[in-house]
């Protein structure tokens, strides 16, 4: 029982960890694509691509699903 709840966490956790890492290549494949766009287009992209931390993110994203389970059809 101890260890299939390890493993449990372990897979839990893993999978955050996961989301974090895809947010993050989201984000710096966000800020390469910045780079490749004029001077004067490149401080208005750059600033999009950073405005939210990943915990922010998250955090919008319950409330999306907790806005979504809450309508009712």
């Amino acid at each position: 029982m101890k260890t299939v709840l390890s493993l449990l966490l372990l897979v839990v956790g893993l999978s955050a960890c996961s989301q974090q890492n895809w947010y993050h290549g989201a984000q710096s494949a966000q800020t390469a694509h910045c780079m490749q766009q004029p001077l004067a287009e490149y401080n208005d992209c750059n600033q999009q691509s950073q405005e939210m931390t990943y915990e922010e993110y998250e955090k919008s994203r319950e409330e999306l699903k907790i806005r979504k389970d809450q309508t009712v059809y």
